[in-house]
């Protein structure tokens, strides 16, 4: 049974960059030799900020390119973000001028000098962004592929390059990678000739009939993004870049891999979404999308909250098993913090930001609440484990509003999760037995040998259900 054009596309968004995840992945243990504690977590810091400005940048508007029928009018969109991304960058840079004093806040010194670059790297962010989903709304997606693998690469090398100049090094990494990621996608777009005959008529009429998304889109993105980019920043300021470098190791080593099939799967949802909204078979392709995330997340943030400390101290180096205490109070966290953000994009099928807007408020709560609990307990690890489950509740929420819109209720949520779930829980008994009457060793190859068995029995799974909604059949047949 042929897996349908949506599995397809994932596969095609995700192949190209693979490879470059592997060398990222390949070279963290080495960087993590290579540079300290604290100027990962300077680089937390910067890169937090940056992502902040990028995504708040377009004012949401790159969200509505895949939903007109009309492709003159996601034309107009994707002009309109350009513009006023660089409005919102130019205030960013009056906004950093103080750089000493936001460095000192965060007691991070080295941070002052790096600043500068936050507008920069948030204008390739927001350009990047804005012309990937021009890119998906023609189900371009193995150019996508390529933009990240190239950014993924261009980080991964000039960090290597730059260890003697500290954290400095770590952050020209993050710039070159945003370099790559524009130039490879604004390129595309330029050479396209797509913003020639883009009215200043039409981008005003197309400013008006989505100003739902800057309206109530971008308060709850900026409320979300609470979620994910407060918590090295607030760490920072309670503890000093320290903490925030173990915390950054911990986040990045679970979510970096997970989270880059995660967002394969998001960006095709959200072409096919707005897609299988028009044609009202929407419910049906979220509960199957909720399914497939489950089982990509499920085990392996299982093994890291049992393997955490002993497994970060055998890739990373003894210095970095606080790192793995870390991912372990964070795991529930972790693992929502990749199934839900790609099925969010059913607020933009749905034009519902009006629900996307009380998801990002319980998002930023569950944040905000765990890290004022745990600051008052005063240790990071109370106040890591309270950012866990505070965050992890928030993340609950969006997920049932997100799956609410798309027509999937508690059913189809107990449906969605019962497999990957069952899967997960027979995988991960022997690594749980080992690591109570064992060794680490044999924790590893129970965690390991499960790890396998999941994967094949995953696959097995996939396989048999296939795509059988209407929409994956209408797709199979087009492709044809």
């Amino acid at each position: 049974m042929r897996a349908g054009r949506f599995a397809r596309s994932v596969l095609t968004l995700a192949a190209g960059g693979v490879a470059a995840q592997v060398v990222v992945f390949a070279a963290r243990p080495v960087l993590s030799r290579l540079y300290t504690p604290e100027a990962f977590g300077v680089l937390g810091e910067f890169v937090a900020l940056s992502a902040l400005v990028g995504l708040l940048a377009t004012l949401r508007y790159e969200d509505a390119i895949v939903l007109p029928e009309r492709e003159d009018r996601a034309r107009s969109l994707l002009a309109l973000c350009v513009g006023v991304s660089l409005v919102v960058c130019g205030v960013a840079v009056l906004a950093v001028s103080p750089r000493e004093r936001i460095a000192a806040f965060f007691e991070s010194p080295p941070l002052a000098p790096l600043l500068p670059l936050v507008p920069l790297v948030a204008l390739l962010y927001a350009w990047g962004n804005a012309s990937q989903a021009w890119l998906a709304r023609g189900h371009r997606f193995r150019l996508i592929s390529v933009a990240i693998g190239l950014q993924s690469l261009s980080t991964v090398a000039v960090q290597l390059l730059a260890p003697e100049t500290g954290a400095a090094g770590l952050v020209f990494g993050s710039v070159a990678g945003a370099i790559a990621f524009a130039l490879v996608l604004m390129g595309s777009a330029l050479r396209e000739r797509v913003f020639v005959g883009v009215a200043p008529e039409a981008l005003a009429e197309v400013a008006r009939r989505y100003v739902r998304f800057p309206r109530l889109g971008l308060p709850a993105t900026a409320l979300g993004q609470v979620g994910s980019r407060l918590p090295p920043l607030a760490l920072g300021a309670l503890f000093g870049p320290a903490v925030v470098g173990q915390f950054g190791l911990a986040a990045a080593s679970v979510l970096v891999p997970l989270a880059f099939l995660g967002d394969a799967i998001g960006q095709v949802f959200a072409v096919h979404g707005a897609e299988a909204q028009r044609s009202a078979s929407l419910a049906p392709l979220a509960e199957r999308t909720l399914r497939r995330l489950l089982g990509l997340v499920l085990y392996p943030i299982a093994a890291v909250a049992i393997l955490g400390p002993d497994l970060f101290a055998f890739v990373f180096g003894e210095p970095w098993r606080l790192a793995g205490e870390y991912a372990r109070l964070l795991a529930p966290w972790l693992a929502l913090s990749v199934v839900v953000p790609p099925l969010t994009r059913a607020f933009d099928a749905t034009e519902r930001q009006d629900r996307e807007l009380l998801a990002g408020g319980a998002v930023a709560m569950g944040v905000v609440v765990g890290l004022a609990v745990g600051s008052a307990l005063g240790t990071p690890e109370a106040t890591l484990l309270a950012l866990g489950l505070g965050g992890a509740i928030g993340r609950f929420v969006q997920l049932v509003l997100a799956m609410s819109v798309a027509g999937v209720g508690a059913r189809g949520l107990g449906r969605a999760a019962a497999g990957p779930l069952a899967r997960a829980a027979v995988c991960i008994a022997p690594s749980l037995v080992a690591f109570a009457v064992s060794t680490p060793l044999w924790t590893f190859v129970a965690a390991v040998a499960g790890g396998l068995v999941y994967v094949a029995w995953t696959l097995q799974h996939e396989n048999a259900s296939g795509d059988e909604s209407p929409e994956a059949e209408s797709d199979e047949r087009s492709d044809a």
